[in-house]
């Protein structure tokens, strides 16, 4: 085998177990900062009160934190939840399922069980580890000149064996939600494949299509706006209305909300068309742009 062919092998291995990548390397990043937290930050106090609340704190903090990251990294969220609260029907459209349990509401639910992967991951390395959940339970008192306790070996022990528990619950949990999955699939094995390799080319090629239209529509707005009389500045009324034709454009310090345009250019261009005149007065009335136009500083 060339080496071409190897490397070709070996890309679309990647790509077909792309999720089961994933999820080893945030198995592995989890057991890194594991070991980072107990080596370096993690110290248990000789206070008993504090001992408890702090390392149930390491047990639980960095596990509730990844599955909130999980959740926030994962395209499919903000796929789902954007413009949800403008479709037609709220959220009964939103959570209502399309086809075979494709609704939002599932969308999130599958969200959530990927970001678990990292939280469960933590868990078990903690509980693994057994210093955290030993100072926890712990009722050792510090010997003079010392700044931990003695922790208990059967605390260690019952730490790990919940370790183990929770290893091998959720493995086989996993097994038994993926055979179900597979099974009631509506795709075969290699229709499967086909249908995943046709979104990935129906994405690049949406992407390639969008770059192309959006530079044209663009080209279109800006050839339409710098071709305006008010621009061609000759006197002090020249320059006012230059002032003007640029002001219904900007918007400095804050965030444009779409109200028939993409950007603030754009939607003058269409009411430019429309023949309805300026963004800030497009029906010939005084408004209030704080309506339109919501704050947020960059």
């Amino acid at each position: 085998m060339t080496s071409t062919g190897f490397f070709a092998q070996v890309s679309d291995t990647v790509k077909e177990n792309k999720t089961a990548i994933q999820n080893l390397i945030i198995v592995l990043l989890v057991f890194s900062g594991e070991e980072f937290f107990e080596v370096a930050i993690f110290k248990c106090p000789c206070d008993p009160v504090r001992r408890e609340f702090y390392s149930w704190m390491f047990i639980v903090g960095p596990a509730i934190t990844l599955y909130v990251l999980g959740v926030l990294v994962n395209n499919k969220t903000w796929r789902i939840v954007t413009g949800c609260c403008k479709a037609s029907n709220g959220c009964v459209e939103f959570c209502k399922p399309r086809k075979v349990c494709s609704g939002g509401c599932f969308g999130l639910f599958e969200v959530s069980f990927r970001a678990l992967v990292g939280s469960f991951a933590w868990l078990v390395l903690a509980f693994m580890n057994s210093i955290f959940y030993a100072c926890a339970v712990s009722n050792s008192l510090c010997q003079e000149g010392q700044d931990s306790p003695q922790l208990n070996e059967s605390d260690k022990a019952l730490s790990q064996s919940i370790g183990w528990v929770l290893l091998v619950g959720s493995s086989l949990l996993l097994l038994v939600l993926l055979l179900l999955w597979r099974m009631c699939s509506s795709y075969t094995y290699e229709q499967r494949r086909y249908a995943k390799l046709y979104a990935e080319v129906e994405r690049q090629k949406f992407l390639e299509k969008a770059q192309v239209d959006a530079g044209k529509r663009a080209d279109e707005t800006l050839e339409m706006f710098f071709s305006q009389e008010d621009l061609k500045i000759e006197d002090r009324d020249g320059w006012k209305k230059a002032c003007k034709a640029w002001s219904n454009i900007s918007l400095v310090g804050s965030k444009y909300m779409a109200d028939c345009g993409y950007t603030t250019l754009h939607e003058w261009a269409i009411l430019q068309r429309t023949g309805k005149g300026d963004i800030e007065n497009p029906d010939g009335d005084a408004s209030d742009q704080s309506e339109k136009f919501t704050t947020v500083q960059y």
